[in-house]
This record gives C-alpha cells, sequence and structure tokens, in this order.
C-alpha cells in the first residue's frame, strides 16, 4: 500500500510522517510492527530461562519433600533410608547392625536491602552427624522421637529453630549474623542484593552454581532466583541475593527480592536495594534428619510367595509377566525366575520381558523370591501363556 499524502484518520497509526510519505507493504508492516513486540518478548523468554530452564538441577528435578523410607544400596550393602522434612516418629528397624543419622536445622532468611545498599543474605542451618553401632545401637530405644527446625522468613530478626533425633542428636538454628552449630561443618551463605545505579546489579550467586540466579539487571522488580535442591540425604543449595533497581531519568525503581533457600537448610538471599523501594530477603529453608539403617538377615525366614502373576504386551516372539511384590521380615534382595522349569533371569523388580519366544507355543513362568540372607521363597503358582502366531 501506499502511504496517503495529507492528514491521517482519525484513531489511525500513522507509519512515518504526513510530510515525507513512505512507501509500505503488508511484509514491511508486518516487519515494523515485529520490531516494535519482539525485543520485549524476547527479554521475558530470556528471564524465564536464566531463571528455570539453565538452572542445574540435579537430574533434572526438585526433591520430594515428604517423609518417607526408602530402599538403597550403598556399595555392596543395603540399607533403609528414612527421610523426614516434617517432625515424627523413627521406628527401630529389627535388622539393623548399624545406623547413621544426619541432623540439619533451620536456615535463616535473607535481609531486606536499603536505598543505597542490597541486604545480607542468609546463614545456613548447623549439621550434625552420629553413627550407632554395637552397644550404643543395642541402646537405642525401638521408637525415637524426630524434631524438624523450621527456617526463618525474610527480613526476619530471629533465629531458626533446632532439629534433633531425640535427644541422641541435635543440630541448632542459624542467627542473622552466624550458621547454625553443629558436630560437622556446614556453612552456606545466601547471596547478597544487587545495588541501585545507572543500572541496576544483579544479585550474587548462592553457594552453589545450582543456585537461583541473581536479580533483574533492568527495572528491579524481577525477582532474585530460588535456591534449587538435590537429591535426597545430599545438602542443597542457598539463594542467590535480588537485583538492585534501577534508575532511569529521575524515576528510581524497586529492588528485586533475594530468593528463597533450597531444602534442606539452606539461606536466603538478600533484597536488592532500589531508590523508589527495596527488595525484601528471600526465606531460610528448614531442617530435616536423614537415618540411614544398614540391615543384615541372620534369622533364617524366607519371604513371601510370589503371587498374581500377569501376562501383558504378548507377541509371536516375547511377553511381559509381572507379579506383586513379595515380603520379607528384612528386605527382599531378587526374584528368580523361571521358564519351562529352567532358570530364566534374575531381577529386582516386579516385571520382566522374556524375548526370543517361539511363535505359536505354550510356556510356563514361575518366580521365586530371595531375601538379603538368600533364603527362598516357594516358587509361586504356575502362569501359562501361548505366544501368539
Amino acid at each position: 500500500m501506499t502511504y496517503p499524502v495529507g492528514p491521517a484518520p482519525d484513531d489511525s497509526w500513522e507509519l512515518g510522517t504526513v510530510s515525507t510519505p513512505q512507501g509500505y507493504n503488508e511484509s514491511s508492516v508486518k516487519s515494523l510492527i515485529r520490531g516494535k513486540n519482539l525485543p520485549p518478548w524476547q527479554n521475558a523468554q530470556g528471564n524465564l530461562h536464566a531463571e528455570f530452564i539453565s538452572a542445574k538441577l540435579v537430574n533434572g528435578e526438585i526433591v520430594r519433600l515428604d517423609n518417607r523410607i526408602d530402599e538403597i544400596i550403598l556399595g555392596t550393602e543395603r540399607a533403609f533410608l528414612y527421610t523426614y522434612s516434617e517432625s515424627d516418629v523413627w521406628d527401630k528397624h529389627p535388622a539393623a547392625y548399624k545406623v547413621v543419622v544426619d541432623v540439619f536445622s533451620g536456615a535463616t532468611g535473607g535481609q531486606r536491602g536499603t536505598s543505597g545498599a542490597g541486604g545480607a543474605g542468609g546463614f545456613g542451618g548447623g549439621w550434625s552427624r552420629k553413627e550407632f553401632t554395637g552397644t550404643a545401637l543395642a541402646d537405642l530405644p525401638n521408637q525415637v522421637a524426630v524434631t524438624i527446625g523450621a527456617g526463618t522468613s525474610g527480613n526476619s530478626p530471629d533465629e531458626a529453630a533446632e532439629s534433633s533425633f531425640g535427644t541422641f542428636v541435635t543440630s541448632y538454628g542459624a542467627t542473622t549474623d552466624n550458621y547454625g552449630e553443629g558436630n560437622r561443618t556446614y556453612k552456606l551463605r545466601g547471596g547478597t542484593g544487587g545495588l541501585n545505579g545507572s543500572r541496576g546489579s544483579a544479585g550474587s550467586d548462592g553457594p552453589f552454581a545450582s543456585g537461583g540466579s541473581g536479580g533483574g539487571t533492568t527495572a528491579g522488580t524481577s525477582q532474585g532466583g530460588h535456591g534449587f535442591s538435590v537429591n535426597v540425604g545430599q545438602v542443597g543449595p542457598g539463594s542467590a541475593g535480588g537485583g538492585g533497581g534501577t534508575y532511569v531519568s529521575g524515576i528510581f525503581y524497586v529492588g528485586g527480592h533475594g530468593g528463597h533457600g533450597g531444602w534442606p537448610s539452606a539461606p536466603g538471599g538478600g533484597g536488592g536495594a532500589g531508590g523508589g523501594g527495596v527488595g525484601n530477603g528471600g526465606n531460610g529453608a528448614g531442617g530435616a534428619v536423614f537415618v540411614t539403617v544398614y540391615v543384615s538377615d541372620e534369622f533364617g525366614i524366607p519371604p513371601s510367595t510370589p503371587v498374581n502373576l500377569t501376562v501383558s504386551n504378548l507377541t509371536a516372539s516375547s511377553v511381559r509377566i509381572s507379579w506383586d511384590p513379595a515380603v520379607d521380615d528384612v528386605m527382599v534382595k531378587n526374584y528368580v525366575l523361571l521358564l519351562d522349569g529352567t532358570r530364566y533371569a534374575v531381577v529386582t523388580g516386579q516385571f520382566h520381558d522374556f524375548v526370543g519366544l517361539t511363535p505359536a507355543t505354550t510356556y510356563t513362568v514361575q518366580v521365586q523370591a530371595v531375601d538379603l540372607g538368600d533364603n527362598a521363597s516357594e516358587l509361586s503358582t504356575p502362569l501359562q501363556f501361548t505366544t501368539l502366531v
């Protein structure tokens, strides 16, 4: 289209000026519109990626924050890992020969920024560890109360709470100016908030590379990154500080907020500075208790017989057989699979794919559970299936 000479109609968008007619077509108009709107959109996408997608998460996921018991293998030893994110009661396992307890206390939040300086980051909680074997293990009661200490919110002047495993292991909460106390070293510090200036600076990184990114470097309304956590049984990272507010043409922007500390026991980041308002400090994370129970099987009691064998994914040459997990007084180690009475495989899960079978042939499968002491269950009820033609 051609730019018209003369004043533009009311409510129209003038491209160029009335005194300087310009030629436009559909493509050039689209280019103008795109050029005007794309940079802000790209900035928004960049902020999102910097905050979340590019963060170095371990295995790409956040740790579960629930009380639970996991069966694990440590080297050649089998153990149960009891994870507590909330206060609860630990039950002593009858087959335990070693128990290792790790207790993390609460962390403090970061502090609010000022008009001229970023707020200080919080402090990580304390960490204590104790191992129980022999007489010490025998003296542990069958139940022990587990107490989880809370972290403090951003800007709070309070001390974070202690965590404990009964009266046997305790770690103490962080304060606004020092780390929590324990018998092991665990010193994490939240990032400091960014400064206010002609261009607001990002808050400093958290203690680990996988901590949250710094706050925005333009208008300080963007926020410091949250800390991310790593696998259960390992410590999580602290948080970055909030970005400082930008000062442009007499306008004072607000400093960004500090990110929250990652679980467990990581500190919050400090708030960013800002002439028009300051960023708040991020929250300090609560503590945790991890109880690792190493077990042995000396009782000679076999596991239950596997039941409910099921056929699925049947083809001319393969089939999947699944079954309900067996139950043992200590721990099931694996399952032995028999095909037509011959040992076919040993697996740790509750299903297996049989391959290389002959079409239009009837087979018989049985499953046997074996526990940690190599005690074997009875063979399951035979299951027959016929492969497809």
